[in-house]
This record gives structure tokens, sequence and C-alpha cells, in this order.
């Protein structure tokens, strides 16, 4: 019988069950600073993954990073851009490369689950500050203050 469908993901990646949030994290990122592409990203674990015994400071984190930047493009990108927003889908930090590992292959993280609260009380706050200003200025174009 013939596949309909084809796919350049292998088997793994597929089997994958990530858990995305229901709002952006992008609040996460205090260390815009470490921001690089994907590729020097990549680069810079392989090199540190090849030579272990002059980067003793490599450890869990770090490989559970390496691991998402192994996924393909797509995926890597799609996931990135869920997690943190628009401006994220070609680059990442250190945090952004451990939360999206932890979204991908610990989907059960206690870690996980609070930044993906927080971002969403956040984004109530937000949400409720704003919903408060339209009524105030709603309020001042009728002419209802006194």
């Amino acid at each position: 019988m013939q596949k309909l469908l084809s796919t350049n993901f292998s088997e793994e990646v597929l089997s994958l069950k990530p858990k995305l949030p229901e709002v952006t994290c992008e609040y996460y990122l205090t260390d815009q600073p470490t921001r690089q592409p994907f590729y020097s990203w990549i680069k810079h674990y392989e090199d540190v993954f090849s030579r272990p015994e002059e980067y003793p400071w490599a450890n869990d984190t770090d490989k559970l990073r390496y691991e998402f930047l192994l996924l393909p493009v797509e995926v890597r990108q799609a996931g990135n851009l869920r997690i943190f927003g628009n401006s994220w889908k070609h680059y990442a930090t250190r945090k952004s490369l451990y939360v999206a590992g932890l979204a991908f292959f610990k989907p059960e993280s206690t870690m996980l689950s609070v930044i993906y609260k927080e971002a969403k009380l956040r984004k109530n706050r937000e949400d409720s500050k704003k919903l408060r200003a339209n009524q105030f200025l709603y309020q001042i174009a009728k002419g209802n203050f006194s």
C-alpha cells in the first residue's frame, strides 16, 4: 500500500507532546543580552559537548537546551514562537532555550507549570488594567464624572 502523506520529521519528533502555554511568556526573558540566533547556539553547544574536558561546567540543563536545538528547524521555531511571542522565531537566550527544552522534553516539570501560571496571571492583570483604562475614558467621553 502506498503512503498518502509523508513527512520529513522522524517518529521521535512526531511522538513528542510538548506542553505549550496559553499566553506567551516573554516576561521570563530577563537575559536578553545573551540573545543569539539558533545557529550560534548550535555551534556553541556542539563545541561544548565535543570537548567536555574544556567545559566542565556543562550539565543536564545544557544538554536539555542542546536537545531542543537539535529538533527540526520548523518545530524548534514554531515552539519558540508559541512560547515567547513574535520576536523570538529565530533567536534564543539561555533562559528561552531552557524553558523550550522543558516544554518539549519535560512537559510535567513543576518549573514549567509555574512559569506558565505566572504568564497567565500577568496577562490577566494586563487585560484588567486595559479594561479599567478604557472604561475610564468611556466615562470621560460620556461626561459622567462630576
